[in-house]
């Protein structure tokens, strides 16, 4: 799991250490971001529900469980995408 984190330059090379969530992220882009996810994930529930609303076979959860999938997919994309490493992290990590 370290040489991954490493290669995506997520993790220190000396000690193997991952950054913490939200690394480099300030707290107006990280919310904006959960609530384009909360919407994404929201659009998803209200196609799904209307989409099988005519079926008879398909459980009233699976609206809800396509969403929750969404969430959680859409806000692990955004998260590792929007983490930063700065200039000074990274020189510390040759030291």
């Amino acid at each position: 799991m370290g040489r991954m984190l490493t290669w995506l330059g997520l993790g220190n090379r000396q000690n193997n250490e991952s950054l913490p969530l939200w690394h480099g992220v300030d707290e107006k882009t990280k919310w904006g971001s959960l609530l384009v996810c909360m919407g994404i994930a929201f659009v998803a529930f209200l196609i799904t529900n209307w989409l099988l609303e005519g079926t008879s076979s398909a459980p009233t959860y699976l609206a809800l469980l396509i969403s929750a999938g969404t969430l959680l997919i859409s806000t692990l994309i955004a998260e590792r995408s929007l983490t930063r490493v700065t200039p000074e992290e990274k020189s510390n990590e040759g030291d």
